[in-house]
């Protein structure tokens, strides 16, 4: 089956730092993964429910652990049954939070560019996703400061290009998700990574099914107010240029081979894939209501 890729350039007016870039990708995947539906609630949500079952848990700990115990209960039951979907959803988190901050990681451990994509898909496997979603990292600016360089700013950015845009939303609730997230870094071939919290995926091709969608960045920066201690800010001028060669629309069909082929299947790169895999949960509806709903209790 021929596959079609949808690319969105998201215009920066700005430096992207390698923490601002870390950001921008984190929020993307807590974007999709709400949206195609592996989680139940938007993130900071499910984050909040974790907190508030966490306090609720260490302030009844002995009521809660007598409930749970006591099987002919109707109540029991109850709190066996949300005790059991509070680990699965804390599980999730912690996971969440563990992969944000690898790829936080990643990106601003060095003073140098390493990493050239990071790529989710979701599906049964990492070889056959249903949805494949590729972020291209522009080249970073290690002598700036986001004291004076705005995260925000950017990531604002990529809400009203991406997140905004009818054709993205239109993709991205084509159908849901009911198998798994698996993270995929594409690093610079010098480049080697810890292997116990990655498995190295040598040889490894994009698989040629699935929507695909690639976010890459279009940087100008000359206009920039730049405060770094008189630091002169840095231009890949021949990456920029490169970039704003594009199309001037935000996002544009890209043929089968274009992409794929060219620029993600070559001998120049490594790929490593995160071990942590996000596997698809839904809510728990009991007589109406949903069982988070007794976690926002005093």
């Amino acid at each position: 089956m021929k596959q079609n890729t949808v690319e969105f350039k998201v215009e920066m007016n700005d430096v992207i730092t390698p923490l601002s870039c870390s950001t921008m990708i984190n929020e993307f995947i807590k974007y999709v993964i709400y949206q195609k539906q592996l989680i139940p609630y938007p993130y900071e949500r499910l984050k909040m429910y974790v907190s508030k079952r966490k306090k609720q848990l260490d302030s009844n700990k002995e009521t809660m652990d007598e409930l749970i115990s006591d099987k002919n209960n109707r109540s029991s039951k109850y709190a066996l049954i949300s005790h059991r979907y509070f680990k699965k959803t804390e599980n999730a988190h912690n996971l969440l939070e563990n992969i944000f901050q690898l790829i936080t990681d990643e990106l601003t451990v060095a003073s140098y560019d390493r990493v050239e994509e990071v790529v989710l898909l979701l599906g049964s496997s990492f070889t056959n996703p249903q949805d494949i979603f590729r972020l291209c990292i522009p080249a970073l600016d290690y002598s700036h400061s986001t004291k004076y360089h705005s995260v925000q700013k950017n990531c604002r950015n990529l809400f009203k290009t991406v997140f905004n845009s009818e054709q993205f939303n239109n993709i991205i609730s084509n159908s849901n998700c009911n198998g798994s997230m698996h993270i995929m870094l594409k690093m610079k071939s010098e480049i080697s990574i810890n292997s116990q919290l990655y498995i190295p995926r040598n040889g490894f091709k994009l698989p040629l099914k699935g929507n695909q969608t690639v976010i890459s960045f279009k940087i100008d920066n000359t206009n920039t107010n730049c405060l770094c201690n008189d630091f002169k800010v840095f231009e890949d001028n021949e990456r920029n240029s490169s970039q704003s060669s594009s199309a001037s629309s935000d996002f544009t069909y890209i043929p089968d081979k274009s992409i794929t082929n060219s620029s993600t299947n070559n001998s120049d790169c490594s790929w490593y894939q995160i071990k942590n895999t996000l596997k698809y949960f839904n809510d728990i509806i009991i007589d109406g209501t949903s069982i988070t709903d007794s976690w926002m209790k005093p």
